[in-house]
């Protein structure tokens, strides 16, 4: 629930930067834009890291300590010995898929509609408000079954990828309109929301204070490695069009969901 708190406070930043986007800049962006938004995220970052700074850390224990190499490849063997810890990390790994679809959206736009300073400012708003109204929601959602947060987004990635598919094939004049894209930018924003704090509560919940350090940097590893391999779709889009690409994202969704439903519940 908390998390989802967060959540909202950052798409409603979103919202304020897309805003800005539409109403003030009705051309072209200029590069002073780009420059304004680059140097105001540093500034948060700079912020953020003097807020953790100032955060009271409980002192961890230190028995059992040894050669880094050594403990990173002793805990590689959790992805053997581990089966709820492997099948989670296959469950977060096709839920990439959610955050892969955002950029190949933004090029379906840019083909069919143009990129304009407004209308990229309308899907800065349609992402962040997807994120800031949906983020409270998956947060209380979560603390009842955050694997069924990780279903249910994944689900909306795989049924708006089917969707736009369809428009496409059909040649819908639906995909010349900014205001459609805001729409996908809208659902993509709730559903990769909700792959986000899903998987971050589900692997909180299963670990044990013994495990969770191995486990979010053993996942983390694994995830950051099959982010390379997610290049495929880009050599996907522009072999065959940034079409076929959503379509094969679709399907890893729907696989990604399928594989949630079967991870266990987890005590909270």
């Amino acid at each position: 629930t908390l998390s989802g708190y967060a959540a909202l406070g950052a798409g409603v930043v979103t919202v304020s930067v897309g805003a800005y986007a539409k109403l003030v800049h009705q051309g072209e962006l200029g590069d002073e834009f780009f420059y304004g938004v680059l140097i105001g995220a540093g500034a948060v970052w700079l912020l953020a890291a003097v807020v953790f700074a100032t955060l009271k850390e409980a002192p961890g224990a230190t028995e059992g300590g040894g050669n880094a190499w050594r403990s990173a490849l002793k805990s590689t063997k959790l992805l053997v010995t581990d089966q709820q810890f492997r099948h989670f990390v296959v469950t977060r790994a096709l839920l990439l898929s959610t955050a892969l679809s955002l950029p190949f959206y933004a090029a379906l736009a840019n083909e069919n509609s143009g990129a304009t300073a407004s209308g990229l400012g309308l899907m800065f708003v349609a992402s962040g408000l997807g994120g800031a109204i949906s983020a409270p929601i998956w947060g209380r959602f979560a603390d009842r079954s955050s694997r069924l947060v990780m279903v249910c987004s994944a689900l909306l990635t795989a049924v708006l990828g089917i969707c736009v598919s369809v428009l496409t094939a059909v040649s819908s004049d639906l995909l010349r309109v900014d205001y459609t894209y805001a729409i996908f930018f809208l659902v993509m924003g709730i559903a990769h929301g909700g792959a986000r704090l899903g998987r971050k509560t589900y692997l909180i919940d299963m670990a044990t204070p013994r495990t969770r350090a191995s486990y979010v940097a053993l996942s983390n590893t694994v995830i950051g490695m099959l982010l390379l391999v997610g290049s495929a779709f880009g050599l996907i889009a522009q072999t065959f069009g940034t079409i076929y690409a959503l379509a094969s994202l679709a399907f890893v969704a729907l696989i990604a969901s399928l594989s949630g439903l079967r991870l266990p519940e987890v005590e909270r």
